[in-house]
């Protein structure tokens, strides 16, 4: 079974403050998530030696220095996000996979709707990825693990999407209903939050620094093909890997 993990990024009911809302997050096979999480734990002693309970790494306070992270200066922090996207960056296929669904504010709607339209479109393609699975061999299903935000919305979608599929089809290889967590419960969220404030970065003030950690980690269907594992949604003319990827 593959753990969707999924987190937020930017702020689709508040447009005046950001160009760009983003869904982004890991896919990891059941087997890689005590790996994973051993590797985030170490990073953990590695800068805030003897302390045993989890530090959640969260993109946001890290960058801003708040919290815990303020006790550590500019440079050390810069060092700190290196070695966080370095986990992800290090991730082999098909073993951890990426997917990042971006909607541009010439996409924009309104917020339950832009909400409805960039979740549909991420779990569509963490399905197709699950489907094209079947004919390499083993067949494996997934389940959602999405932080907190706007859990009451995620969860009227989807009893949608049992009823009546997506906009893009059924996702009849994601089990059950979505779960819901938060960074300070596990550390793959932290994952998903990473890949989520990457993306955001990129589009938002096109910042390449984290991205490119990451660009190369989302779900394809062979190495030439369309980067099947990132959306962009926009109006405008667009070079990006995902958009030039696709024309």
């Amino acid at each position: 079974m593959y753990f969707l993990y999924l987190d937020e990024s930017g702020d689709c009911h508040s447009w005046s403050q950001n160009n760009n809302f983003v869904i982004g997050g890991v896919a990891i096979h059941e087997g890689q998530v005590t790996s994973l999480t051993n590797q985030m734990n170490a990073i953990q002693q590695t800068y805030f030696p003897g302390i045993q309970v989890q530090i959640p790494f969260h993109s946001n306070e890290i960058r801003s220095g708040r919290g815990r992270f303020g006790k550590l200066d500019r440079e050390t922090r810069n060092n700190l996000f290196s070695d966080l996207f370095n986990v992800l960056k290090n991730t082999v296929f098909p073993k951890a996979i990426l997917f990042s669904s971006v909607m541009d504010i010439s996409k924009a709607t309104i917020p339950t709707q832009d909400l409805y339209t960039v979740f549909s479109d991420i779990a569509s393609r963490f399905n197709l990825f699950l489907t094209r699975g079947y004919s390499r061999g083993p067949k494996n299903k997934g389940m959602i693990i999405i932080d907190h935000a706007n859990e009451d919305k995620y969860m009227e979608f989807f009893q949608g999407y049992r009823n009546n599929g997506t906009p893009y089809g059924n996702i009849r290889n994601i089990v059950d209903i979505p779960y819901f967590a938060s960074g300070k419960d596990t550390r793959m969220i932290q994952l998903a939050d990473l890949c989520a404030y990457a993306v955001f970065r990129r589009y938002e003030h096109n910042d390449l620094t984290y991205f490119d950690y990451i660009k190369t980690k989302f779900d394809r269907r062979h190495q030439i093909g369309p980067v099947d594992g990132l959306k962009h949604m926009t109006e405008s003319n667009c070079e990006c890997i995902a958009c030039s990827s696709r024309t």
